[in-house]
């Protein structure tokens, strides 16, 4: 299991959230978080500021984000099978000897697990002490 030492919740929430092409996010007292998608015109970002995603909390929020992983390999493992393979470590799933992963703890993995293998997947996770 690679488990070890947690990100802390909020940088794990602004590296996602950057992955997913949200900029300008701004950290307001530790847990709410503000920003705006990339390519929202300047004249709009004071009219429609936008509430980043609960990506830690909501699996939804978390299945848009699994959806900017390539759908090929990108030589680093970055893609949706490098994913589902750091997926499987985090929830501690078990191989089987005819290489059948177990789908239940993948297919109920929770938001957060999610968000720890997509960081982890994209090379932003960081071990904190």
């Amino acid at each position: 299991m690679l488990r070890k030492i947690n990100m802390n919740k909020t940088k794990q929430q602004i590296a996602i959230a950057e992955a997913c092409g949200w900029t300008e996010i701004i950290n307001y007292g530790g847990n709410i978080i503000k920003g705006f998608p990339v390519g929202m015109p300047t004249h709009l970002i004071a009219l429609n500021g936008q509430r980043v995603p609960d990506y830690l909390n909501d699996l939804n929020a978390m299945h848009e984000a699994e959806n900017v992983l390539p759908d090929i390999d990108d030589d680093e493992g970055r893609d949706q099978l490098g994913y589902m393979e750091i997926l499987a470590d985090v929830v501690g799933a078990r191989w089987t000897s005819n290489n059948q992963c177990d789908m239940w703890r993948l297919t109920h993995a929770t938001a957060a697990q999610r968000a720890e293998a997509f960081l982890r997947t994209i090379g932003k996770w960081k071990e904190e002490a």
